[in-house]
């Protein structure tokens, strides 16, 4: 412990002690006199250590009066991180890219300013660039691997990046329509691969190669209506038990989606005098004539309490009463609206659809399934449902 040393542990660039130092990675010095040794594993004494979590150091000889630094002896490998590299410090020069070459299409083509501004600026516009962001990046990067032009590529160059998804990634024909339709929007004359008889045929195939089968399996959803009942009270139920059960009959029962759910406006939805649950819900996927529409959901009251969608949404505004209800901003349009599902453990806050869907699945984990069945989509059980 003190000494006689052979090794400076503290050595600096200016400050050395003894001629081999202790390296933490980044050589400070110029190339050896004599060999680097590794300590990894065994110390100096080719003594086993226990220090299997610490970075891996080197001893290095130390020249005197260093002029300039050394090359490292190892460099990192180019790909690795590549992705992750691209996506934080390349994914804001993509959007602008991708963006100011729209513009610059448009512009082309004659649009005025005002043009380019309705078609690059609407709520449309932000939702397909939000959408199309990631394919596209792929696609963009595929590009520069490849010495491919991304913006005017072949139609083959574009089936090549395709195929090798399918290939690779298990993409699935949705998967493929959907790439197809981000890259597309990068280009100005769509026409022309549509026009391609190679283009078509390798879309008419693939969809030839899936098949979708439609099972129409009875589902005996009385599991789910026995748990209801044993719960007891909806009054007796805490957020984390009644949250799910009120998800699962709107659900059911309104043939809901979750994101219909998460739309729910509680301060225009109300029970109507003939005790009919009416919800508002807000821009839905559903448009009429091209636009977004307030869409009105009936739910008729059932004579059990214990499984009444009516019934429980009233016990559940009940419990938000109290709360803060702050407004939140619709995720496609310029309009806010107060959402009726809450995250049971912040009230104050909407919860999205996937956590919505959570709920709902939790839930539908209740059902007995036939062997080799998946998961039954939530409102295709409706007629299940005991009638009043």
């Amino acid at each position: 412990m003190w000494g006689p040393h052979t090794v400076d542990l503290f050595a600096s660039r200016t400050n050395t002690q003894l001629p081999r130092v202790l390296d933490s990675g980044e050589r400070f010095c110029q190339p050896t006199m004599g060999p680097h040794l590794t300590v990894s594993g065994k110390d100096t004494e080719g003594t086993v250590n226990n220090h299997s979590g610490d970075s891996l150091l080197a001893i290095s000889d130390m020249v005197s009066n260093p002029t300039e630094p050394c090359t490292p002896t190892s460099s990192p490998d180019p790909a690795a991180g590549s992705s992750r590299l691209f996506s934080r410090r390349q994914s804001a020069r993509l959007d602008t890219s991708s963006m100011a070459h729209q513009r610059q299409r448009l512009t082309e083509e004659g649009a005025s300013a005002a043009t380019v501004k309705v078609m690059t600026e609407s709520t449309l516009a932000k939702t397909r660039k939000r959408h199309y962001k990631g394919p596209q990046a792929q696609w963009i990067l595929h590009c520069s691997t490849n010495s491919i032009d991304p913006f005017n590529p072949k139609a083959v160059e574009l089936l090549n990046f395709l195929a090798e998804g399918i290939e690779t990634k298990g993409w699935k024909p949705g998967t493929v329509n959907n790439y197809r339709s981000a890259i597309l929007d990068l280009f100005p004359d769509r026409l022309s691969f549509w026009n391609n008889s190679t283009f078509r045929d390798f879309f008419r195939h693939l969809s030839s190669n899936s098949i979708k089968r439609f099972i129409n399996t009875p589902i005996d959803i009385t599991p789910v209506l026995d748990n209801f009942r044993a719960m007891g009270p909806n009054s007796d139920l805490n957020p984390g038990q009644l949250l799910p059960k009120l998800c699962w009959l709107l659900a059911v029962c309104g043939f809901m989606r979750p994101s219909d759910i998460h739309r729910v406006d509680v301060s225009h939805s109300l029970v109507l005098p003939s005790s009919e649950l009416e919800l508002q819900v807000v821009g839905p996927k559903e448009k009429r004539a091209g636009e977004h529409i307030i869409k009105s959901v009936f739910i008729h009251p059932h004579e059990d309490p214990l499984i009444c969608p009516v019934a429980t949404y009233q016990c559940y505004v009940a419990q938000l009463a109290p709360a803060t209800l702050t407004s939140v901003k619709h995720p496609y349009l310029d309009q806010t609206f107060n959402p009726l599902i809450r995250y049971i453990f912040e009230i104050n806050q909407a919860a999205s659809s996937d956590t919505i869907g959570r709920h709902i699945t939790k839930v539908s984990d209740l059902l007995p399934l036939p062997p080799g069945h998946g998961k039954s989509t939530v409102w295709s059980l409706s007629w299940l449902l005991p009638s009043h």
